[in-house]
């Protein structure tokens, strides 16, 4: 089992955990979340390494938000923009 089935905090409560400096919860954050963005991923890129790339990359850039990031919307809504430009930029490099 994931943390993420464990962890029943919103993703605002978790955001909020992180920029406190518990780091586990940005474990429940990535397993809540990694299957929407790979598919996401997958979708723009049609390519499934590319797409685990695009995973990787949209994990790193959100996890060098903290401390100091503010959830302002459904974190979905913040990673989309970066998916899909890391997506693109993928396809570019092909």
């Amino acid at each position: 089992m994931s943390p993420a089935q464990h962890d029943n905090r919103t993703d605002l409560q978790l955001v909020a955990a992180l920029n406190a400096g518990d780091a586990a919860a940005f474990d429940v954050l990535y397993f809540r979340h990694r299957d929407w963005v790979m598919r996401l991923a997958m979708r723009f890129t049609g390519n499934h390494e590319d797409a685990l790339d695009v995973l990787q990359e949209t994990f790193a850039y959100f996890a060098r938000k903290f401390p100091g990031f503010e959830l302002t919307a459904a974190l979905t809504t913040f990673l989309y923009p970066a998916v899909r430009n890391f997506s693109l930029a993928a396809r570019r490099k092909r």
